[in-house]
């Protein structure tokens, strides 16, 4: 019975790992296909002769109405046109999110070889954005500004992790975490683990949990945008405690069982 109980330990806490693990793996893949879909749409809409004439004419209260319906047909969180010089035309979407540094910077991102997302801070959460160019002509392009459209990393968009990978979702972002499957309350004790090496325990709420950080952007420093994955250990050992008693309770009956049929034989022979 204690090697059988020492052994569902063990094996308990190499599945916990290899769950935390495989949780991560999968938030990471849905991440890179969500942000490939995004960069999709961004050029699919650079390119339309409709966005590219509204924009060659900078003007704002014709640009906005067309904007604020490509991103609601694109499902976006935001959408942001800027122009020739890196001005901010329109901002539809999410008001309160605003990109790290100059938002002019988001020019040199959309003229950046290859389409990287970027990060940018939100009250609700973190919101990556894919920028791209919006170019007129084929021989010789002339640039019209840049299209950013933004996915909010939220509580929502983490549930959404969760359901497919079953463990707890947290995103950080300036050493602060902004969005978590556990709540609110659990901000704070979450925030810890940003500079802990992964993986590690923690205690939220009574439970404890095996938790593992995952960034977000190519920094790995704890202000950087970081995804944080957990998986509930007492969870697994509440079942494994009640594997544990069942053996237990076996084996004191098998005791007494022998016990009482020792006593019978050796009764008979006496």
């Amino acid at each position: 019975v204690y090697f059988v109980s020492a052994q569902l330990t063990s094996q308990t806490e190499a599945e916990l790992q290899h769950d935390l693990t495989e949780a991560a793996s999968l938030v990471s893949d849905q991440r890179q296909t969500q942000f490939e879909n995004v960069a999709r749409t961004a050029r699919l809409i650079a390119d339309l002769p409709k966005f590219k004439a509204t924009l060659d004419l900078a003007d704002i209260p014709t640009l906005e109405p067309i904007a604020a319906d490509y991103r609601q047909q694109a499902g976006a969180d935001l959408l942001m046109v800027t122009g020739r010089r890196g001005e901010q035309l329109v901002l539809v979407g999410e008001p309160l999110s605003r990109p790290v540094g100059r938002a002019a910077d988001v020019l040199s991102v959309a003229l950046a070889p290859g389409v990287a997302p970027a990060f940018w801070l939100n009250p609700r959460g973190v919101l990556e954005v894919v920028s791209v160019p919006v170019t007129l002509g084929l021989e010789r392009p002339e640039l019209l500004g840049t299209l950013s459209i933004g996915t909010l990393l939220d509580d929502r968009r983490a549930a959404q992790f969760k359901a497919l990978s079953g463990a707890d979702i947290a995103f950080a972002m300036g050493g602060v975490v902004r969005a978590s499957t556990l709540g609110p309350e659990s901000r704070i004790a979450l925030a810890a683990l940003l500079d802990a090496p992964s993986p590690a325990h923690i205690v939220i709420g009574g439970e404890e949990y095996v938790a593992m950080t995952q960034p977000l952007g190519p920094g790995h420093s704890a202000v950087d945008p970081t995804a944080i994955i957990l998986r509930s250990r007492s969870e697994r050992l509440r079942t494994l405690d009640a594997i544990q008693a069942t053996l237990a309770g076996i084996a004191l009956g098998a005791t007494l069982l022998a016990i009482v049929v020792s006593y019978g034989v050796a009764r008979t022979i006496t």
